[in-house]
């Protein structure tokens, strides 16, 4: 070797070239991988030949991390044998190091987040007349919008998040019942979401 090889430190592997007085037919390795092809460069008949290893390949390198000054330090040994298949006297170790350095540096974006807005619910007694064919008092059906469950106070602001309890109720006494059904809830804007279908069957079971 008519010098010492030429080590690049890249931002994805580490590079060593390798000038030679003559056409380099020989092999370039890392020590302990010859049989990995993917650590291994054979000479193509050129006076210069190199081997890149990246970074995060299985080639031995090994990682140390430094404290002052602060970064990684990478280490590996790269065999350049003159022989195709066998190790001579004349053959060179190098042991090779890449320190990469680390730098701090403080990045922020700023941004508004918007309030939730608060939705108006009204709640309304239904009294609607009922027709029999028997005298009796007619039912009247109630409504009522409530915060948190069945005992929560009747509620008239909410907030995504809250737990929201309507309640449906007839009354005229235990003899009477209803059926809640085509129940749509609408945003304000004309886009309707249906909870409650004709039948009486609800949409989702978090309802």
């Amino acid at each position: 070797l008519p010098g010492l090889p030429t080590v690049t430190c890249a931002d994805d592997s580490i590079v060593v070239k390798v000038d030679t007085e003559r056409p380099f037919t020989g092999n370039i390795y890392t020590k302990g991988f010859f049989e990995d092809e993917k650590c291994t460069v054979q000479g193509t008949r050129r006076a210069s030949s190199e081997i890149r290893i990246p970074l995060n390949s299985q080639c031995g390198t090994r990682r140390r991390r430094m404290v002052s000054p602060r970064g990684i330090l990478l280490d590996v040994t790269v065999v350049v044998m003159f022989h195709s298949l066998f190790l001579t006297k004349i053959d060179r170790s190098y042991h090779v190091e890449c320190f990469y350095v680390q730098y701090d540096k403080e990045v922020s974006q700023s941004y508004d987040v918007s309030i939730l807005p608060s939705i108006d619910l009204k709640s309304s007694n239904l009294n609607e007349e009922v027709h029999a064919s028997r005298e009796a008092a007619a039912p009247t059906c109630k409504y009522e919008v409530l915060h948190g469950g069945p005992s929560g106070s009747p509620l008239k602001y909410a907030k995504i998040g809250d737990v929201v309890y309507h309640n449906y109720g007839p009354g005229g006494g235990p003899s009477m019942c209803m059926t809640v059904h085509s129940c749509v809830v609408d945003d304000g804007r004309g886009r309707g979401q249906q909870l409650i279908d004709e039948r009486g069957r609800v949409y989702n079971a978090w309802l």
